[in-house]
């Protein structure tokens, strides 16, 4: 599902006022491949889907309610995070602090984006250093839902930082798969763990994080094989009820 048809589910119509639409990355590395330069990559991937980048940010309504939310897309370069995704969010979660609403983080994404190098990385500390402010010293509320599939470094930042965390039925949540060929060389394998026997320890499920109490809620009931209708009657109903109650 793309980001634009999660907000058309989420907000309320007429309600949606976007930010920052224009920002867009300027190759801050200069990262070039053997295969196609990054820059020509993003741009096949602005005209692919008709975004800017892997995230759309913005403020409306949800049941009447004002917020702030971010939808991430994982059909822009894998939802990576580079530097523009990183600013758009720390921008808005300093957007919601001063309006006092509460944050919305709707994530997808296999992780940092490599062709940025560090200056990816760093986007983990900063919108994490911004939460920690919106959280701890505004004391605002912010919820995370994750999609299928969360992982990498927006796992290991905002991901997991909500005072409500929701995961969808049977998303794909983790951190990074479990590299055994490295283990084995550095003597912490005696052998080499096969793909099949790696992989399930490598990714959780959604239902396993709730059980070790990573995730909070999610509901089996009416889900179906159309996602649209559990979005609607289930992530938005839990989001309205979180912030009426909090």
């Amino acid at each position: 599902m793309s980001s634009s048809e999660r907000i058309e589910l989420l907000i309320d119509p007429g309600t949606w006022d976007p930010m920052d639409e224009d920002m867009v990355s300027v190759d801050p590395i200069g990262f070039h491949s053997e295969d196609e330069p990054y820059r020509d990559r993003y741009d096949a991937y602005q005209r692919k889907t008709g975004l800017t980048e892997a995230v759309q940010t913005g403020t409306g309504q949800i049941n009447g309610v004002p917020v702030g939310i971010g939808v991430m897309d994982f059909q822009f370069m894998g939802g990576s995070m580079g530097s523009v995704v990183g600013e758009k969010i720390t921008r808005l979660i300093e957007c919601a602090a001063e309006r006092s609403l509460p944050v919305i983080l709707v994530c997808a994404s296999g992780g940092a984006r490599m062709q940025e190098g560090s200056l990816s990385l760093m986007q983990m500390a900063k919108i994490s250093g911004a939460l920690h402010d919106y959280q701890s010293n505004k004391k605002l509320f912010y919820v995370a839902v994750l999609t299928s599939p969360t992982t990498g470094g927006v796992t290991a930042s905002f991901a997991m930082l909500g005072d409500i965390n929701i995961a969808e039925p049977n998303a794909y949540i983790a951190f990074a798969g479990v590299l055994s060929e490295l283990l084995q060389l550095h003597g912490f394998l005696p052998a080499q763990v096969p793909l099949e026997q790696r992989t399930p320890k490598s990714f959780s499920m959604a239902e396993e994080e709730q059980e070790s109490g990573r995730e909070d809620d999610w509901k089996e009931e009416d889900y179906n094989a159309e996602p649209e209708v559990y979005l609607q009657d289930q992530t938005e109903q839990w989001i309205y009820r979180m912030i009426h109650e909090t």
